[in-house]
């Protein structure tokens, strides 16, 4: 049986994260291939970690400017000299077919002078691949582009491009920034946690609503500078009013440590407005969250995975628009109402030419 390594962040504490790197292991084991993984940004962390979701806060870490630049100037050396041996120890033990490197938006910027950690790991991780792995097809799979990139991040990535075998993107802006930017041509095809197994249950639901409230500092702060976290959840807390009209009960969802921490604030904002507090989801892993969107009738979120997964599973999805990437994936899924079954398709068509080459 021929060998697939996927590299992806299928280990953060991203449900979302998870999810692509559960559709991207069965869409290749359901063409006949053992798959291994690899964690893109830390490769020696070789199980997938056990996230305490039930802590609705994260701690907060004085940081130190001055040791934050050392670590930031020295990380691309750091980041060789961490992760190399796992990376060859796994290249050099299995004779891989394909590298399939995504889904997710790898193409990120740190907003500094200081390079990305996805910058530096597709770097180090594609020159290692190609040294040592020279007889694998290294893919790019459905991944996304963020805009602005300072110049390390620019030629970081340029490299690590350039050594593809072929791209895929997800979206027709991502397609557009590694033209214009990196001047390499990328096919479209949807986000591959779209994927979906043909033998997928069939969910029964309840009159249940899943809100989530997506971090004000990592999410809407990042898009909309101008909206307060008070307004914020006021806005929220309208569209949850008009979920209520519909007859259906809501219950708060999250799919990253930081929104367990969102949400315990917007219950906390709720009291304040002598407003009574909603239930919180006890999720603690993808399987759990699959579960209550099995049961769920609709899905409110910022998060583009939480509205793929609820595709997936059956609800209607209503999407935050807090950025362009959400506002291209509403026009191109939800607003048509595209069957997520001929978006699945679409992956698997789109995808053919790895398997035909």
């Amino acid at each position: 049986m021929q060998k697939v390594l996927v590299i992806n962040e299928g280990y953060s504490h991203n449900l979302g994260d998870q999810a692509i790197l559960e559709a991207a292991t069965r869409f290749y084991e359901d063409k006949g291939y053992a798959v291994d993984f690899l964690y893109l940004s830390k490769p020696n962390i070789q199980a997938l970690p056990k996230y305490n979701y039930k802590s609705l806060s994260l701690t907060k870490v004085k940081k130190n400017n001055l040791v934050l630049k050392l670590k930031a100037s020295l990380s691309f050396f750091h980041w060789f000299l961490t992760n190399r041996k796992v990376i060859l120890n796994t290249l050099n033990g299995n004779n891989y077919a394909i590298v399939s490197i995504g889904g997710g938006q790898l193409i990120n910027t740190s907003g500094t002078n200081f390079p990305s950690a996805f910058a530096i790991a597709l770097f180090w991780f594609t020159h290692l691949i190609k040294k040592q792995a020279k007889q694998a097809k290294l893919y790019f799979v459905a991944i996304g582009a963020a805009t602005q990139f300072n110049k390390v991040e620019r030629y970081l990535y340029q490299s690590a491009l350039n050594k593809a075998d072929h791209i895929w993107v997800r979206d027709e802006f991502s397609q557009h920034i590694l033209r214009k930017i990196y001047t390499k041509k990328a096919d479209l095809i949807p986000d591959i946690a779209f994927y979906k197994s043909k033998h997928t249950e069939v969910p029964i639901k309840t009159d249940v609503a899943l809100v989530g409230i997506a971090s004000y500092e990592e999410v809407v702060l990042k898009y909309n500078k101008a909206v307060t976290k008070d307004t914020y959840f006021a806005s929220v807390f309208l569209e949850i009013e008009g979920i209520q009209k519909m007859g259906l009960t809501v219950k708060l969802f999250y799919t990253t440590l930081l929104d367990v921490t969102a949400i315990n604030e917007y219950n906390e904002y709720l009291v304040a407005e002598n407003k009574t507090p909603h239930e919180i989801c006890a999720i603690q892993n993808l399987t759990d969250l699959i579960e209550e969107l099995k049961k769920a009738k609709l899905v409110y979120s910022g998060r583009m995975h939480a509205l793929i997964l609820g595709l997936k599973y059956g609800c209607e999805v209503m999407p935050y628009l807090l950025s362009q990437k959400l506002r291209s994936f509403n026009e191109a899924y939800i607003a048509i109402h595209k069957d997520v079954s001929e978006i699945s398709k679409e992956v698997e068509l789109g995808l053919a030419p790895i398997f035909n080459s």
